[in-house]
């Protein structure tokens, strides 16, 4: 809700055609940031053209000093809204959950790649040593996130930074994952959304029902002090 006040704040008085509107300024780069952030959330709901233009009705007539020709109560659609919100996310999970099981299938018709009784799929790269994690133990690594659609989310080696997680404060699918290979190896972890962020997904960045793609270096095992 603190999203939308501040976009409507930044919109201007009556409905017209944005698609020239300039972002030299730093205002305006600011207002620009505001509609992307804004654009992220109702992008989640995987909006119909038809059901865009309703909303962006809405977000107009309020903008414009409309509040005495509101077509409805707003207050009075809470319930709905968040009914509404709920069916849409579900059905775009399901449709990520869909695709990802597509991509696990393919990815397993190489010969390298194996699945876990769980649903991971995944590729041992460099075995490592014996050394293996256990659950309660850290491990430091680099690693690359990416959905499968080749996006990137998230990126140890982009920062030029090791990480570091306990494997049971970590997703699921990365807990039961790392333990397959040893210190000093690489793995290519394919974790379906149950292991992963499940329907709710981590918003913006990851859709709800996404399977996450991991490149994993495991460079050192820590064993958890006694």
């Amino acid at each position: 809700m603190i999203l939308l006040l501040l976009f409507v704040l930044s919109c201007d008085k009556g409905r017209a055609d944005n698609s020239g509107a300039k972002v030299e300024t730093e205002d305006q780069k600011t207002q620009y940031a505001i509609g992307v952030i804004l654009g992220q959330q109702i992008k989640s709901l995987n909006p119909s053209k038809e059901e865009l233009a309703v909303i962006m009705r809405g977000i107009e007539d309020t903008a414009t000093d409309s509040k005495g020709k509101l077509e409805i109560k707003p207050e009075e659609y809470q319930m709905k809204i968040n009914e509404y919100v709920q069916r849409k996310m579900s059905a775009k999970s399901e449709g990520e959950k869909e695709k990802g099981k597509k991509y696990i299938e393919d990815f397993l018709k190489d010969k390298e790649c194996q699945k876990t009784a769980s649903g991971i799929a995944y590729k041992i790269i460099k075995p490592g040593s014996d050394k293996h994690a256990k659950p309660t133990d850290t491990v430091k690594v680099h690693y690359e996130g990416k959905l499968i659609d080749g996006t990137i989310f998230d990126s140890s080696i982009e920062r030029q930074q090791e990480a570091q997680f306990r494997l049971d404060r970590v997703i699921p699918g990365w807990t039961e994952g790392m333990q397959l290979v040893g210190e000093g190896g690489k793995i290519l972890l394919v974790i379906p959304s149950d292991l992963a962020y499940g329907d709710n997904g981590a918003p913006p960045k990851i859709p709800g029902g996404s399977t996450l793609i991991f490149e994993v270096d495991l460079i050192q095992v820590v064993p958890q002090a006694n």
